[in-house]
C-alpha cells in the first residue's frame, strides 16, 4: 500500500520462482546522519565476510555452502526425469526455489552489512578486488576458493556500498 499524495516514478513486475512481485519507485527526501566513527577500513575475506579497522568483524551467512547438498540432491533427482513433463517442472520450482532462498539470504546480509557502514562512517575504505579473476581460476584446489567467493558476493557489496554511501552522504575510496 502506498503513502497518501505519492505518484510512483516507476512500477515493476517481477516474477522468482514462484512468487509474483511488486515494487514501486518513489522520491523521498534524504536523511543526513550523525556518523560514530569518521574514518574505517574494510578487509574483505571468505571466511569472513568483513573485517572492520576497528576490529568490528561480520560473519558471512554463507548461504550455499549451507544449501548446496539439498540443490545437489534436488538436480540429481530432477536429471533423472523426462524433460517438460509434470515431475520435471515441479522438480525444476523447487530447484528454482532453493536458489532463491540462497540468493535472498545473501542480499540480506550484505544489505544490512552496507547500511551499516553507510550510516555510521563519514569515510569507507576497500580493498579494489579482482573479483572477476577470482572467479574464473577453477583449477581443483582454487574451485573451492572461487565457490567461497561466489557464496559472499564481494562484487554485489561494493556495488551496494556505492550507492549507499551516495545515499547517506558518506566518502567511499578504493584501495589497491
Amino acid at each position: 500500500m502506498l503513502p497518501d499524495n505519492v505518484t510512483p516514478k516507476s512500477v515493476t513486475i517481477s516474477r522468482e520462482s514462484s512468487r509474483w512481485f511488486v515494487s514501486f519507485k518513489i522520491e523521498t527526501a534524504t536523511k543526513t546522519t550523525e556518523k560514530s566513527v569518521d574514518v574505517v577500513g574494510v578487509d574483505l575475506d571468505v571466511k569472513s565476510l568483513a573485517t572492520f579497522s576497528t576490529g568490528e568483524v561480520f560473519e558471512g551467512a554463507k548461504s550455499y555452502r549451507k544449501l548446496e547438498a539439498k540443490l545437489s540432491r534436488l538436480q540429481y533427482l530432477n536429471r533423472h526425469k523426462v524433460v517438460y513433463s509434470s515431475n520435471w517442472k515441479r522438480a525444476a520450482l523447487r530447484i528454482a526455489q532453493v536458489h532463491s532462498k540462497i540468493a535472498k539470504i545473501r542480499k540480506d546480509t550484505l544489505h544490512k552489512l552496507t547500511t551499516y557502514l553507510a550510516k555510521n562512517h563519514s569515510q569507507i575504505v576497500i580493498e579494489d578486488l579482482n573479483v572477476s579473476g577470482m572467479m574464473s581460476n577453477h583449477s581443483y584446489v582454487a574451485c573451492n576458493v572461487a565457490k567461497a567467493v561466489a557464496d559472499m558476493g564481494f562484487y554485489e557489496f561494493r556495488r551496494q556500498l556505492e550507492y549507499k554511501c551516495q545515499l547517506y552522504g558518506s566518502k567511499l575510496y578504493h584501495v589497491r
